[in-house]
């Protein structure tokens, strides 16, 4: 059995708020982990508006709604930028689709094929518009857009016929 010995450089300064996963460097101002990028990455299901880690968990639970959809689809308060077009490949089993308390810039044309949606949470964002394609969420009853940078809504939104509740 060979041991290894790792000699530490007692000559360097330690930092003054250091990493509470290694130590050995200073923990990112803001990091809700108080770590460095790689250890607060190492987190499970990270979300850290610091070191951007929500949307390595929005990519989990997205890939999880499209392998096993279940009704709704969560991914509010994630710190996202921007949404993948992955979105529409969830197919027709989605009625809740939660995307509130980002920093959403757009929304993809894809988001015309979830024409099952009835909620559709998009509040507190930095959209200026909604894509055209929305239009096509024909079974969509409650759309919440407000709190955004929105100039106008699509013309045709008033083509939705379920839609009871839109908020902008």
């Amino acid at each position: 059995k060979t041991t290894t010995h790792v000699r530490i450089d007692t000559t360097l300064p330690l930092p003054q708020n250091p990493c509470k996963g290694c130590g050995l460097v200073s923990a990112k101002a803001g990091c809700r982990y108080s770590c460095c990028r790689p250890c607060c990455s190492a987190q499970p299901l990270s979300v850290c508006a610091p070191h951007n880690t929500g949307a390595k968990v929005a990519d989990v639970l997205l890939d999880e709604a499209i392998q096993y959809p279940q009704g709704t689809l969560d991914l509010s308060y994630q710190h996202l930028r921007w949404c993948s077009p992955r979105l529409g490949d969830i197919g027709l089993s989605l009625p809740s689709l939660n995307l509130s308390n980002n920093r959403l810039r757009s929304i993809p044309e894809e988001l015309g094929l979830l024409v099952n949606v009835e909620e559709f949470f998009l509040q507190y964002n930095l959209l200026e518009q909604l894509p055209e394609s929305i239009c096509n969420l024909t079974a969509l009853a409650e759309l919440d857009c407000k709190n955004n940078l929105l100039k106008s809504i699509p013309d045709s939104i008033g083509k939705l016929d379920q839609l009871v509740i839109l908020n902008v």
